[in-house]
């Protein structure tokens, strides 16, 4: 026996009659997908519907921040600049700035830093400033692959849900994916 509805409409709060409508209003850009993060994140780790090449790109992402900071204290130890492993708790930061709910902690902030860190690689190149450039891209490779890592994730799950009906409402029962339309409009199952 099939535990969900037949059709979307079927669902409290949707404002669709099926998933082919919702595919046809995404296609035309009049509504979007939201889902939960950490969700689409655990779901890149072994979900249904998991194309081999979104876990495996999803698991490059991953590892690119811990190579990187490995990288960075070989770099610190070959160059005997050994007041750089001073600036390893700073990169956590990054840690933190790569994470998309960052906007809401960190406001406008966020993009004075990103500015920043631009003005400051292009500064470290320009001017031979060797460590100056080997912190800040050592800081902008760890940003990469977590935003990068988050982004596969979500795209990942929102393409499977839309792609099979019984994903779709698995997650809208479990009030992890909302439905945004362009006029300003959130749909949530509940």
């Amino acid at each position: 026996m099939n535990q969900y509805p037949e059709h979307a409409g079927n669902l409290k709060n949707t404002p669709f009659q099926n998933l082919s409508e919702l595919n046809d209003a995404i296609l035309n850009g009049f509504a979007k997908i939201s889902i939960d993060t950490n969700i689409a994140l655990k779901w890149v780790q072994g979900g249904i519907y998991l194309p081999s090449k979104t876990r495996t790109q999803a698991l490059l992402y991953m590892l690119l921040p811990y190579a990187t900071i490995a990288g960075f204290i070989i770099y610190t130890i070959a160059t005997s600049s050994w007041l750089l492993l001073l600036t390893l708790p700073i990169l956590i930061f990054s840690f933190l700035l790569s994470h998309p709910r960052s906007t809401k902690a960190f406001g406008s902030t966020k993009n004075w830093l990103i500015g920043l860190i631009v003005f400051g690689l292009g500064l470290g190149l320009s001017e031979k400033i060797d460590w100056l450039f080997a912190f800040l891209l050592t800081f902008t490779l760890i940003w990469y692959g977590l935003h990068s890592l988050y982004r596969t994730a979500i795209n990942g799950l929102i393409q499977a849900a839309l792609e099979h009906e019984d994903l779709f409402y698995l997650l809208w029962n479990r009030r992890v994916l909302g439905i945004q339309l362009n006029n300003g409009h959130h749909y949530w199952s509940d």
